[in-house]
């Protein structure tokens, strides 16, 4: 839900240098923690999608009202309508279905106490994914004691966990591999240890992910060859992850120039972007998409944060406006699927909302300035045109220190 770490610096923390604003984000965090797990649940898992696990004939099912969706960028502070809306929603979909599932993976019984996290008889038998063409390769810790010895986080993950997938896009395109991270269980004192970093010292899931992101990396594409039969020399790997879950995918997205894309749901505004990586390594290119409920609980936060720090050029805000409750409730991602799960049976072009869209490099010129400048290739020409357009010599990579607008240390 809130914040991201240092690997660099546990302890200890500067509490006296918290604003206002942040203590204001943990209650807020704390309050729709709370709430979900006292709430009766907002809904269960969409309708739409079982049917195509149980083979229910949906031919006669009425067509959904129209899907309200904006999108938000650098170039346009107030969310735009889109008239992409299905197309858009058929994008999300298969990562929004890896990202409630991660809820779903490893359930325990003390888990169902949150409204948040679908009940055992909302989880579709793990089945979910593979109607969007998704085969599981494992999670992380693994819930089998034989897999010890492949368990890249180790037994000191502090909550972390996460599951990794892999999508077979033919021959002549590479596979999709997928890393969804589960959110907050309102159980776990290591998840709010996570969600309050900023007052607690010590390591959490944020710092635990940053040390482990190739190990991940590795790990998840041998089981993913094994899973095709093939060897496979060139990837598409995208990260997902709703609420916490979000922080930690955009994280990770960050931290490794293989990751090409972070599609997130009801996000953290906290990322680790700068705690946990460091300049010669940063992903100045990576495609983030923030999808989230008009009026969930964060997003306020967030567009708090927008006025102090605009989106950076990377970033692309998916506002959804038709899901239903108060600003808590709609912080569900059982809910958010539900929603846009209702396209599965519209007949729309894509109108190019691909993967390969999803994937698509964004360079971040901001990013590029102040921590990638020594990279001469990286420095791509239309990041130079823009800070030519800003009056500094695009030659001279040593004014790359200077600040370049407010974006600088744009919403992370």
């Amino acid at each position: 839900m809130l914040h991201a770490t240092s690997s660099l610096v546990t302890w200890p923390r500067p509490v006296h240098r918290w604003p206002p604003l942040a203590v204001g984000l943990l209650v807020l965090c704390a309050w729709a923690s709370l709430a979900h797990a006292q709430a009766e649940p907002t809904g269960s898992m969409p309708e739409p999608a079982p049917t195509l696990v149980d083979g229910v004939d949906i031919a006669d099912v009425d067509p959904p009202p129209a899907l309200d969706i904006r999108l938000r960028t650098q170039a346009h502070r107030i969310a735009q309508p889109s008239d992409e809306a299905a197309a858009i929603a058929k994008a999300l979909l298969p990562f929004a279905i890896l990202a409630t599932e991660a809820y779903c993976n490893l359930n325990s019984k003390a888990d169902a106490s949150a409204a948040n996290v679908p009940r055992d008889d909302d989880c579709p038998s793990s089945d979910l994914h593979q109607t969007a063409g998704w085969k599981k390769l494992s999670d992380y810790p693994s819930a089998h004691a034989e897999d010890g010895v492949r368990l890249p986080v180790g037994g000191h993950h502090r909550g972390l966990r996460l599951s990794a997938y892999v999508m077979d896009l033919g021959a002549d395109t590479p596979p999709l591999l997928a890393f969804a991270f589960r959110g907050t269980e309102f159980s776990s004192w290591m998840d709010w240890h996570t969600n309050l970093r900023w007052l607690l010292p010590g390591r959490d899931q944020y710092d635990i992910l940053a040390d482990h992101v190739p190990l991940l990396l590795r790990d998840a594409k041998q089981r993913a060859q094994e899973a095709l039969g093939r060897q496979v020399r060139q990837w598409q790997v995208v990260t997902t992850g709703h609420s916490l879950g979000g922080g930690l995918a955009q994280l990770m997205a960050y931290k490794s120039h293989e990751v090409g894309a972070a599609i997130v749901f009801d996000s953290s505004p906290v990322t680790g972007h700068h705690q946990c990586v460091g300049d010669d390594e940063v992903n100045c290119n990576v495609r983030i998409w923030r999808a989230y409920a008009r009026g969930e609980v964060l997003s306020y936060v967030r567009a708090a944060l927008r006025l102090t720090y605009p989106l950076s050029d990377n970033i692309t805000e998916i506002e959804i406006g038709n899901i239903r409750g108060n600003f808590l409730a709609r912080h569900s991602m059982v809910s958010f699927l539900a929603e846009i799960s209702r396209v599965h049976h519209v007949t729309t072009e894509d109108k190019g909302w691909t993967t390969a869209r999803l994937l698509a490099p964004a360079p971040d010129c901001d990013c590029m300035a102040q921590r990638n400048a020594s990279r001469s290739a990286q420095w791509t020409a239309q990041c130079r045109d823009r800070w030519a357009a800003m009056g500094h010599d695009p030659d001279r990579l040593d004014q790359a220190s200077q600040p370049v607008g407010q974006s600088l240390v744009s919403a992370r």
